[in-house]
């Protein structure tokens, strides 16, 4: 009966591609860091709700770095870090800049055509409370 050691070391093949999906968790991350950041923009926050979304960030970043650990049979390497910066920073400072300068063109957008909409009724429920003098 032969006793089979399952593989201790990974082959350079199964590093590259644990970096590779370290890169792509770095991307995920910042589709969802891109998601709090046009929450920002839509509705500004106090300081309270960012620090909550701040560590709502940082847990989803701990679930990543967990599965990352499991898919690498419990090793953990400097380079799954380093590859989520690098996927982070290629996405932000690409497809993150253009996505976040689009949703802003649009949130102003949406606000004009709003006010533009709604200028009437605010302009009739001025009126109607001067007529009526009401304060509030």
């Amino acid at each position: 009966m032969r006793n089979i050691i399952p593989e201790t070391y990974f082959s350079f093949t199964e590093h590259t591609q644990l970096f590779l999906l370290s890169c792509a968790v770095g991307i995920i991350l910042g589709i969802i860091y891109d998601f709090f950041r046009t929450f920002r923009i839509i509705i500004p926050h106090n300081a309270v709700l960012v620090m909550l979304e701040d560590i709502i960030f940082f847990a989803v970043y701990i679930i990543f770095i967990s599965f990352i650990s499991a898919y690498a049979r419990g090793q953990f390497r400097v380079f799954y870090i380093l590859g989520n910066i690098l996927g982070f920073i290629l996405y932000f400072f690409t497809v993150g800049r253009i996505a976040v300068l689009v949703i802003k063109k649009l949130v102003y957008l949406i606000k004009s055509v709003l006010l533009i909409i709604l200028k009437p009724f605010f302009l009739l429920y001025i009126t109607v409370r001067k007529k009526l003098h009401l304060k509030f």
